[in-house]
């Protein structure tokens, strides 16, 4: 089942946050120049390319571009030599693993489109890999996005049924004419049904009441006259 939700600033910069620090921590101990990230929604477009497929538990958790390795050789070494590749290669999995939290390894033999990982609702995030002015991505997968997220908090009140929030509710509501008067005597023997006269101009619009206070106005119908009554807010 694909995990749904959206997530909102104030999520992506805690989790922004644990990942930076878990990578100052991780740059402490092995590296020259410190690793920081940086989290975002990724565009669709910079997911069509290949990625590697980075695994746990014989699952893809993320997946990286192809120069991650040169940016760890960067970080430790302070330089590019092919002798470091498989230090770099080791240290590479042990600062993941620390991101992570659990054991990882590359399976360079697999490659990954992130673009699965695209639809709507997708907690999938981008995480640029910063070290100096290089540079690389990586591809978090939805699964393990969704789990880093703090929960969320329900509401009170519970959502009404289907049939309650779509049912017929009728609502006393008031039309208010101008001010006009009216002989004691009809006013005591009026009854419902009863039509009364009134001056009040027919291009003037009615006042619409509810629990003393106007919602909207209604102008009469221009084909049928008093027929008829238009409701606006």
């Amino acid at each position: 089942m694909k995990p749904y939700r959206i997530i909102n600033t104030h999520d992506l910069t805690l989790l922004s946050q644990k990942v930076n620090q878990q990578l100052h921590q991780w740059s402490e101990e092995f590296a020259l120049h410190p690793l920081y990230c940086s989290l975002s929604l990724p565009a669709k477009e910079s997911m069509l390319q290949e990625c590697i497929s980075i695994e746990a538990e014989k699952k893809t958790i993320a997946c990286s571009e192809n120069n991650l390795i040169a940016l760890l050789q960067y970080a430790v070494f302070n330089h590019q030599d092919a002798c470091f590749t498989p230090a770099s290669h080791a240290l590479a999995t042990s600062m993941l693993g620390l991101v992570f939290t659990t054991d990882v390894f590359f399976n360079e033999q697999s490659c990954f489109h992130p673009i699965e990982w695209s639809y709507s609702g997708s907690t999938c995030l981008q995480m640029t890999l910063y070290c100096g002015l290089h540079r690389t991505t990586l591809f978090l997968s939805p699964s393990w996005v969704y789990q880093q997220l703090p929960p969320l908090k329900k509401k009170q009140t519970g959502l009404s049924s289907l049939e309650h929030a779509t049912q017929t509710i009728s609502l006393p509501l008031t039309l208010e004419l101008e001010a006009f008067s009216l002989p004691l005597q009809q006013l005591l023997e009026l009854k419902n049904g009863d039509v009364l006269v009134s001056d009040h101009a027919i291009e003037s619009p009615l006042a619409l009441v509810y629990n003393k206070k106007h919602i909207a106005h209604a102008t009469h119908g221009k084909t049928s006259h008093f027929k008829s009554l238009s409701i606006k807010h």
